[in-house]
């Protein structure tokens, strides 16, 4: 099982958060063209809509891991500027930004069959990266652990992103099996 988080809004003008757009495609069954088949069966469990919050955030997510004992674990966050999904390689301990975790996930193999997806490096100074960060922290390498942003879900995207989200969510399994 793989534990899925997303986060709330910030900003006055957000009316959503694009990470939790995409949770909430996944969970509700709003895959396009895949038919009735359901390629992630029972295998995904969500922690939706974590406040923006440097302490709040990574404990929540800490004591879902500690209570669910997921195989692998995708935090999501929003990236308005960005136009494809970013896989980030790794977390800063905010305000030390000098203190750097990475990923154990093998990236390149992760996004290989992706369309929309790219790696980054700078999950950023703020609320996310510092949250993978402590999420990479108290895993170790016990638990594949992934950050993606998620760029806004506009109709000349959405597809191509909820798409890659699938496969990315289905290779992260296949890493846990």
């Amino acid at each position: 099982m793989l534990l899925l988080t997303s986060f709330t809004t910030w900003q006055a003008h957000q009316a959503t958060n694009a990470s939790d757009d995409l949770l909430a495609a996944v969970s509700e069954g709003l895959r396009p063209a895949l038919g009735d088949r359901d390629p992630l069966p029972g295998q995904l469990h969500y922690l939706r809509q974590l406040p923006v919050d440097f302490a709040a955030a990574p404990a929540q997510i800490i004591a879902a891991i500690t209570a669910l004992k997921p195989e692998g674990v995708v935090l999501c966050g929003m990236a308005e500027g960005r136009s494809h999904l970013s896989v980030e390689s790794n977390g800063c301990n905010y305000p030390h930004s000098e203190q750097v975790l990475h990923t154990s996930v093998p990236l390149e193999r992760l996004i290989a069959p992706c369309a929309h997806t790219h790696i980054s490096h700078d999950a950023g100074q703020f609320v996310c990266g510092h949250t993978y960060y402590e999420v990479l922290h108290h895993l170790g390498e016990t638990i594949p652990c992934i950050f993606v942003h998620v760029p806004l879900l506009t109709l000349d995207r959405r597809n191509g992103v909820i798409q890659d989200f699938i496969v990315v969510l289905q290779q992260m399994l296949r890493l846990t099996l």
